[in-house]
C-alpha cells in the first residue's frame, strides 16, 4: 500500500501550502479566526449514509458523505473519459449558506457585509442563498465556522453519488427538481425549495440556484480529470490569461441545462461576486484544522 500512503502525504502537504499561501493572505501565525476554529466543535469522526449533524457555529445542517470510489469527469469528450477515484468520507452542507447565517459571521467581525446588501438584510430573505460573495468571503466564513470550503471532488461526489449520473437526481432532466434558467423565476429562492432534487447524500440545491464556490484554482476539464489535486508547486494548466481563476460548481438560476449537470465546471476571479454565487462548506471528520481529503486513484487490485 505504499503508494496510498504517497498519494495521502502529497495530498496533505497540498493543504498545508494552501493554509500558507492561500489569496487571502493567509500566514503561520494563526489569526483570531483560525484561533476561533480551533475551539469550533469537530465534525463527528464516524457515521452513515444518511447521518446529518448540526454545525454549532451557525447551525448549518450537514450531511456524510460515505467514503469509497466514484465515476467523476464529464465522460461525455472522447478525450476525456470518466475515471474512478476513491475519496474518504466527509461532511457537506446540506444547503447553500443562507443569508441568516452568513449574519452571524458578520456579527462576529470576522465577515465582509455582501457587496450588494439589499437581499442580504430583506427579513424576507433570511432563508435564501447569500450572494455577493468573492471566493475569498466565502472562504473566511468556512474559516470562521470552524471548518472549510469543500475540495471540487469532493463537491462532484457530494453531487452525484457513486454512478456517475449527470444530475443530482438521476441521469434524466427533470425542470420540476432544478431552479435554472428556463425555470422563469429570475433570481435565487430559499435553499431547499427544491427537496426532490436532493443528491444521493441528501444535499440539496447542487444544480441551479447559484453557482458555488470550491477550494481549487481553475484548470480545463482535461486536467482536472487527469489530475484532481495537484501535488504541491504545480501550476495549473488552463488559467484565465488575466489571472487566477478559481472553480464554480453546480450553475444557478441564469444557467442552461448543460451548465446545471454534475460535472458543469466554470470559473471566475477569487473577488469575483454576483447575483447568482454562493457557496457551501465542507470538512473532514476530526479536529477542524485537520481538514485533509485522502484521494487515490482507482487502482486495480493491490499497489506495490
Amino acid at each position: 500500500m505504499k503508494t496510498l500512503s504517497v498519494v495521502r502525504a502529497v495530498v496533505e502537504m497540498v493543504f498545508a501550502a494552501s493554509q500558507l499561501l492561500s489569496c487571502t493572505g493567509h500566514s503561520a501565525t494563526p489569526t483570531a479566526t483560525e484561533e476561533l476554529a480551533r475551539q469550533r466543535t469537530p465534525c463527528p469522526a464516524e457515521a452513515s449514509l444518511g447521518d446529518i449533524w448540526i454545525r454549532p457555529a451557525d447551525n448549518a445542517v450537514m450531511v456524510y458523505v460515505l467514503a469509497g470510489e466514484f465515476l467523476y469527469g464529464p465522460g461525455r469528450m472522447t478525450d476525456v473519459p470518466k475515471q474512478l477515484i476513491v475519496v474518504d468520507g466527509f461532511w457537506i452542507d446540506r444547503t447553500e449558506v443562507t443569508n441568516a447565517q452568513y449574519t452571524l459571521c458578520v456579527a462576529d467581525g470576522e465577515c465582509e457585509v455582501p457587496l450588494l446588501p439589499g437581499p442580504y438584510r430583506d427579513p424576507a430573505r433570511a432563508n435564501y442563498p447569500v450572494i455577493w460573495v468573492s471566493r475569498m468571503e466565502a472562504e473566511a466564513y468556512c474559516r470562521w465556522a470552524g471548518v472549510r470550503l469543500p475540495m471540487e471532488i469532493e463537491w462532484e461526489k457530494a453531487a452525484r453519488g457513486t454512478d456517475g449520473r449527470m444530475y443530482p437526481w438521476g441521469d434524466v432532466f427533470d425542470a420540476s427538481r432544478v431552479n435554472y434558467y428556463w425555470s422563469g423565476i429570475g433570481e435565487p429562492q430559499p435553499v431547499g425549495t427544491y427537496s426532490a432534487g436532493a443528491s444521493p447524500y441528501g444535499a440539496l440545491d447542487m444544480a441551479g440556484n447559484v453557482c458555488e464556490w470550491v477550494q481549487e484554482l481553475w484548470r480545463t476539464n482535461k486536467d482536472y480529470v487527469r489530475n484532481p489535486i495537484l501535488p504541491p508547486g504545480m501550476r495549473p494548466k488552463g488559467l484565465h490569461p488575466v489571472g487566477h481563476h478559481y472553480t464554480l460548481r453546480g450553475g444557478s438560476w441564469a444557467s442552461l441545462v448543460d451548465q446545471i449537470t454534475t460535472y458543469a465546471r466554470n470559473n471566475e476571479e477569487p473577488v469575483y461576486r454576483s447575483r447568482d454565487t454562493g457557496f457551501r462548506c465542507a470538512c473532514s471528520p476530526g479536529p477542524p484544522s485537520a481538514g485533509v481529503l485522502a484521494v487515490r486513484p482507482k487502482f486495480q487490485g493491490v499497489p506495490e
